[in-house]
């Protein structure tokens, strides 16, 4: 076990056009720790992120550690602007489209998921709100479509436009592993790596 080695790609802050925000490849970041590694240890053949790697299968764990887990924290907007326009007609059931444009994004090989309750910009006390769940991990753009969610609408199309920056903070915690090939004095060829929140 290398109790010293900590990594720190941990923080995942996802966001829409004018918010500061920060794209990471969380399987980049730890190719270049595990080559930075290599100087220190010798020929590192394979490593892992997720519960399916050897380490893990095979049951090297010693210490109790536990495979990395991603958790998104939160997922918050604000409000920029709002347009209502009212067009009268019938109305035979009511469609809404809600879509998060995502411009940095998280890539790894986790499931980033979060639980959002639609309309995100709403009054306080709304009563037609429904939640969904959205996959952070690899997103551009997620898009859902809601029939009916709203039974008391009159009898006239309302087109409503909304938008807001939305920010989402993911954590990792757990533990990393790779495998040395050919490790160097009573070194263990399995090295499991923190990964700090």
């Amino acid at each position: 076990m290398h109790s010293k080695v900590a990594v720190g790609f941990l923080l995942l802050l996802v966001g829409s056009r004018q918010s500061a925000c920060t794209s990471v490849n969380l399987e980049e970041e730890a190719e270049k720790y595990v080559r930075k590694m290599e100087e220190r240890l010798g020929e590192i053949d394979s490593w892992g992120l997720t519960a399916n790697y050897s380490y893990w299968a095979g049951k090297h764990s010693t210490r109790g550690e536990k495979p990395i887990e991603a958790k998104v924290e939160s997922l918050q907007c604000h409000l920029q602007q709002e347009q209502k326009i009212i067009q009268k007609g019938e109305l035979n059931g009511c469609k809404e489209i809600f879509t998060w444009n995502i411009t940095d994004t998280m890539r790894s090989p986790f499931r980033l998921l979060v639980n959002v309750t639609i309309p995100m910009i709403r009054n306080e006390r709304a009563k037609h709100t429904k939640t969904v769940e959205l996959d952070l991990n690899n997103a551009t753009e997620i898009t859902r479509e809601i029939q009916n969610r709203r039974k008391d609408v009159k009898n006239a199309a309302h087109k409503v436009t909304m938008s807001c920056d939305f920010q989402a903070e993911a954590t990792f915690t757990g533990f990393f592993a790779f495998h040395v090939k050919r490790p160097r004095g009573d070194r263990p060829n399995y090295n499991a790596v923190t990964v700090l929140v």
